[in-house]
């Protein structure tokens, strides 16, 4: 992209914000903004997200009313964050609405780029080492938490939804250097295996993301897990 990630501040992201057209316009896009780099922050690509201290209203009006961001609006963040690691996500949320816990649960069995179009059959949420969501447990001074693949918000989320070429060609351009990635990272690539565990607290089963390097090949289904870090980690 334009700006590297590590040279954003609250300084420049004000003034970038301060040109928008509206309270609202800020508002939204900050939002946005916030979901973007916190997943950055997740990476261990930021320290902090510098987004959570923008102030989005300088007009004097608040609107809590939602609006989808205007075609100028997208394209400003297609065309800023292009060859960045976040240009496929965006790509992705932008093109077709989708969540993001939606979005980081794409797997690769999901894209089908004959026929253009995107399955959407699962989310991925982080729970603790109890398989619990929203909580944390502490152990030797450290926060402990596993992924695992959820269930969609309501049965009519589950869909396949059609994509553009503009899409297609993202994620297959995405695709393709994740691959090289994987060759060039060899046997200490972060792989994601699936194992289906059952909850001790709902007696119900769940499917758990293992994580282990290239080389130790566990003898469970490999997650293809769309959006990852260059080294694979999720």
């Amino acid at each position: 992209g334009w700006r590297k990630l590590t040279s954003l501040n609250l300084v420049v992201l004000q003034n970038a914000f301060n040109e928008l057209g509206s309270d609202k316009s800020r508002s939204d896009c900050k939002a946005l903004l916030i979901d973007i780099l916190n997943r950055a922050v997740e990476a261990d690509l930021l320290i902090k997200n510098p987004a959570l201290g923008i102030n989005p209203i300088v007009d004097g009006k608040t609107k809590s009313e939602k609006r989808i961001l205007s075609r100028e609006e997208m394209d400003i963040l297609l065309e800023n964050s292009k060859g960045g690691m976040m240009y496929p996500i965006f790509v992705v949320g932008l093109g077709t609405g989708m969540r993001l816990g939606e979005m980081l649960g794409l797997t690769w069995d999901c894209v089908d780029f004959e026929k253009k179009t995107l399955t959407i059959n699962k989310n991925i949420i982080k729970k603790n080492q109890y398989g619990l969501p929203k909580r944390k447990n502490i152990t030797k001074g450290h926060s402990v938490g596993v992924w695992y693949y959820g269930d969609c918000k309501n049965p009519q989320s589950r869909r396949t939804i059609s994509i553009g070429d503009t899409l297609v060609n993202a994620l297959k351009d995405y695709k393709k250097e994740q691959e090289e990635n994987r060759k060039f990272y060899g046997d200490s690539y972060l792989c994601y295996y699936e194992k289906k565990v059952i909850n001790e607290i709902t007696k119900r089963e769940q499917t758990k993301l293992i994580e282990a390097n290239a080389e130790l090949e566990l003898p469970l289904p490999e997650a293809q897990l769309v959006f990852v870090k260059d080294n694979g980690q999720f």
